[in-house]
């Protein structure tokens, strides 16, 4: 509640860093949360008592909703995967368009491919699953606009978010919504893609250029 969203992501970089280096193991730290906003950030950092020879990857973002928790709203996470080396990706461009969808309701519209197929015919097909009009995830960014707009036109519903993207793409799996859908933070997807899987869920995603108009790589 101090208003001040920096000061936590130094605050909570600190904190984890620290609690990492108590722990008899050595991590190396390949993606993490804070270098695209200019913030305090861990990518690259080996921690851990033996970080001499690091044989785990780590990503993290020591505070997801940093600026939420600066104003003492809720969704505020700490967010950390420890994987063994080399299972983690490593992004090369700071954003990455993702989809998030149950298991189950992939399944039953019978498509190859979330981001490859249209968004009219993916609208249609959940339309015709669900036997309702969809509800469909995203940030509220400029750069997801025209996902909304073509979303509401097949006649989907969009449910705007601020941030906490990563949180919200667990509300897939909670009922909160059908689809998490647009481009965001590549950390965040790395870290959603965590846990995606375990819940039987269908997690898509490409690497975009937010220097050249947002174009997917």
């Amino acid at each position: 509640g101090n208003g001040n969203s920096k000061e936590l992501d130094r605050v909570a970089v600190n904190v984890l860093r620290d609690s990492l280096n108590k722990i008899d193991f050595g991590g190396e730290v390949v993606t993490c949360e804070g270098k695209k906003d200019n913030s305090y950030e861990m990518d690259g950092e080996k921690v851990g008592r033996m970080w001499s020879d690091p044989t785990y990857d780590i990503a993290c973002d020591p505070i997801d909703g940093s600026t939420r928790t600066s104003k003492l709203q809720s969704d505020g996470t700490v967010l950390l995967v420890i994987s063994n080396k080399n299972y983690i990706f490593k992004q090369t461009t700071y954003y990455m368009q993702k989809a998030v969808m149950r298991g189950d309701l992939y399944k039953y519209i019978g498509i190859e491919s979330i981001l490859n197929e249209s968004i009219q015919t993916l609208s249609e097909n959940m339309i015709t699953s669900l036997n309702r009009s969809p509800i469909v995830c995203m940030l509220d960014r400029e750069r997801n606009y025209l996902f909304a707009k073509q979303f509401r036109e097949a006649g989907c519903r969009i449910k705007f978010i601020k941030d906490c993207d990563v949180m919200h793409s667990y509300g897939v799996f909670e009922g909160e919504s059908d689809l998490y859908y647009g481009i965001g933070g590549g950390p965040e997807c790395i870290l959603t893609a965590s846990f995606v899987n375990s819940l039987g869920g269908r997690m898509e995603a490409q690497m975009v250029d937010h220097t050249k108009n947002w174009r997917i790589d």
